[in-house]
């Protein structure tokens, strides 16, 4: 049971990243992106795809304080993140 948990929790959060960068030449396109976006863009997805990734495993464990904990902890700055770069990205639109 354990092993068949850890396998799909490797595969959504391989899935998630590769929708994730998949969707980079859209974005590429359709906004002019400066660097500090990049790097704050990559942080909250890498940050989202960490806490995915522990709250599931803390629930395969058995711990469900941990997983609640984790979503608050990390899961929030990393939502944060990303809005805080999708707010930049929307000031400099090119379609404007």
């Amino acid at each position: 049971m354990l092993q068949t948990s850890i396998l799909v929790i490797f595969f959504l959060t391989g899935t998630l990243a590769g929708i994730f960068l998949s969707n980079i030449p859209a974005l590429k396109r359709k906004y002019i992106i400066k660097w500090y976006a990049w790097i704050m863009m990559i942080t909250g997805i890498v940050i989202l795809l960490f806490t995915i990734a522990w709250s599931l495993s803390s629930v395969v464990e058995n711990e469900p304080q941990s997983a609640g904990m984790s979503l608050i902890v990390f899961g929030v700055p990393g939502l944060c993140l990303l809005l805080f770069t999708k707010r930049i990205l929307i000031k400099t639109d090119t379609n404007i």
